[in-house]
């Protein structure tokens, strides 16, 4: 392992995205003229503490990740992986391929992560941090059986869990390994490190901009953004 002050970043881009209907892989799709996952390598290959970028990619699409790597990266050492069969086991080979002690974990999804969000979140004090926004709208439980509300959810308390996410390597290993042990599954990793390692991981102020795109709504919203920014 590489102890120094370079990090990995790493990038789930293994999902093939049904939700958003499109025919191919949503990660690939463009907005503004460029892939949806470029966003994410422009914005890592800005920041001089990446020592590398490591991507997990859908099965058969190895070589197009790659070679959209190369063409963003601006020379940051890339490393492409194959997806795992959950979110749980992708982040596992994530980890596993990672050089460097200190991990930041994003999404192709959100794409408007940028160099100044990386830097505040490579500059916390904590080994382990994330952002996160509060709940703007009321919410409930609902028993999916009955299809009736149960409870309302206070909003004061709940906060939506955004990407990126930094841990140190050694604790996001131990919380995997302890989750695999106990037959756990999980599909957010800060959620996972304090259940199964008792560390604590810090909740910094995300913001509304920081859109995952989902469906195809969430496409037409976020090229129309994207295009307007770079106007």
């Amino acid at each position: 392992m590489v102890k120094d002050n370079l990090i990995s970043f790493l990038l789930f881009s293994g999902g093939v995205g049904a939700r958003s209907k499109h025919h191919e892989p949503k990660q690939f799709f463009e907005l503004a003229g460029h892939p949806m996952i470029a966003y994410s390598l422009m914005a890592a290959a800005a920041v001089k503490e990446v020592g590398e970028i490591v991507i997990n990619a859908p099965p058969g699409y190895e070589d197009r990740t790659r070679k959209i790597a190369e063409q963003y990266c601006s020379g940051t050492p890339v490393t492409v992986i194959t997806g795992g069969k959950t979110r749980q086991d992708s982040s596992w080979k994530l980890v596993q391929a990672a050089r460097y002690d200190t991990l930041v974990l994003h999404e192709a999804a959100r794409p408007f992560v940028d160099a100044a969000m990386l830097k505040t979140l490579i500059a916390c004090v904590d080994a382990n941090a994330g952002f996160c926004q509060p709940i703007a709208f009321s919410m409930c439980r609902v028993d999916p059986s009955t299809e009736q509300m149960v409870e309302g959810v206070p909003r004061e308390t709940t906060l939506n869990i955004q990407l990126p996410q930094k841990f140190a390597r050694n604790v996001l290993m131990s919380a995997h390994e302890y989750a695999y042990a106990q037959g756990a599954e999980y599909t957010e990793d800060a959620v996972m490190v304090v259940d199964m390692t008792g560390q604590s991981v810090r909740a910094l102020p995300g913001t509304s901009r920081n859109l995952k795109v989902t469906t195809p709504e969430d496409f037409s919203i976020a090229d129309v953004v994207i295009a307007k920014e770079k106007t």
